[in-house]
């Protein structure tokens, strides 16, 4: 026999723990679209009014079986031609819980939200994680390049290295403030210069009015 596709899920994933396995399973497929191949065997009996499914290969028992209906073939519509349908008992058969439409209605109005949410989070803990990364990487360069100044000092006393580690630190910030004031002040200056455009276009003005006079 063919495979067959059918619907397929999983109890994890969106549902909460205490979901019906059923529910889990339909919420499951709602989100994800899972598809299963399984292949079954089908048997009649009865006459042909009776038929009964079991998984492929399986034994032909009432304890394996899947699903079995049993029809009525003289009857005059198709609502009347089911007798009986049964399925097995659980954990082989799981039948949705009455407020199954409820948390489905639920999910399909927090899972934007949800996700939405996750989006952000895993944005937020990678720009968090790549921080963390580089200032650790960072320190142990830092304490690298210190303890090697230390040796090269010929191991002055803890408190003076330190000391003069803060006084470079310190210098530097106000080497690297004094440059940029000095750019401000430069940056300003151009600003406060007239164009060289003006004063020549003032000086054959002033030219012309001589000659005229």
């Amino acid at each position: 026999m063919e495979p067959l596709s059918a619907p397929a899920g999983d109890t994890d994933g969106i549902s909460l723990p205490w979901f019906d396995t059923a529910d889990a399973v339909m919420m499951y497929h709602f989100i994800n679209r899972d598809e299963a191949l399984v292949t079954l065997d089908v048997g009649y009996g009865d006459g042909g009014r009776e038929l009964k499914i079991w998984p492929a290969g399986a034994s032909r028992d009432d304890d394996k079986l899947l699903f079995s209906v049993t029809t009525n073939n003289g009857a005059e519509s198709d609502r009347d031609r089911v007798l009986t349908a049964s399925v097995p008992r659980s954990p082989l058969s799981s039948s949705p819980s009455p407020i199954y439409e409820i948390r489905l209605v639920l999910l399909a109005c927090l899972a934007p939200l949800t996700i939405i949410f996750m989006g952000a989070f895993m944005g937020v803990s990678f720009v968090i994680s790549t921080v963390l990364t580089l200032f650790f990487r960072s320190f142990w360069i830092i304490a690298f390049l210190s303890l090697v100044r230390w040796l090269y000092k010929g191991r002055p006393p803890f408190d003076e290295f330190v000391e003069e580690i803060v006084n470079d630190l310190r210098g530097l910030a106000e080497r690297v403030q004094d440059w940029r004031t000095g750019k401000s002040s430069n940056r300003g200056k151009d600003e406060e210069q007239p164009p060289l455009r003006d004063e020549k276009s003032d000086l054959s003005l002033a030219a012309e009015r001589k000659d005229v006079s």
